[in-house]
């Protein structure tokens, strides 16, 4: 198998393990013991400040929460991800070839994407997906750069992923 491949595939199979670990998460029932209630009052939670994340590798950035670490993260790859919420994840690939996601067209957007100097665009394809496992829904981004030569694969899903695909910039 070819490494590219091999790491498309590991990938893969990384997103398939946070979706089926999300979906136990979500059926497992907490039943916590009463307690005497404490009179708390309310404090303002602060917004996640937005943080640059650029890979030189697949020639993209784009603006994500700063809640978002880093769960794994390879020259060909990333998963960002919120510890305390795992439905707030990213993913992005970038390799030679992706394959793109067989879908109706109702269920494809393209989108327009600029470059970092704002001289360039380009045309991307989001695919609105869902697992075919439970149904979770999951869209992927995939297009190709040009300055790198590789097509770039951003998949997620929630306001996290649509807010930080609206941020994209390609790299020369």
């Amino acid at each position: 198998m070819q490494r590219n491949t091999f790491i498309f595939t590991a990938v893969l199979a990384v997103i398939a393990a946070l979706v089926v670990g999300v979906n136990i998460g979500k059926s497992m029932r907490y039943n916590p013991t009463p307690s005497i209630p404490e009179v708390i009052s309310p404090t303002a939670t602060p917004a996640p400040t937005l943080v640059d994340y650029t890979n030189e590798r697949c020639g993209v950035t784009f603006m994500h929460p700063s809640n978002l670490q880093r769960l794994e993260s390879t020259a060909s790859g990333t998963i960002l991800t919120d510890p305390k919420n795992q439905q707030d994840s990213i993913i992005i690939v970038c390799q030679k070839d992706i394959p793109r996601v067989p879908l109706a067209a109702d269920q494809m957007e393209k989108l327009t994407i600029v470059s970092a100097s704002g001289s360039a665009t380009l045309s991307a394809t989001l695919y609105h997906d869902a697992s075919e496992k439970d149904g979770t829904k999951i869209d992927k981004l995939i297009f190709y750069n040009p300055y790198k030569k590789l097509d770039v694969f951003i998949a997620g899903f929630g306001n996290v992923y649509q807010n930080a695909i609206k941020t994209i910039k390609l790299l020369p």
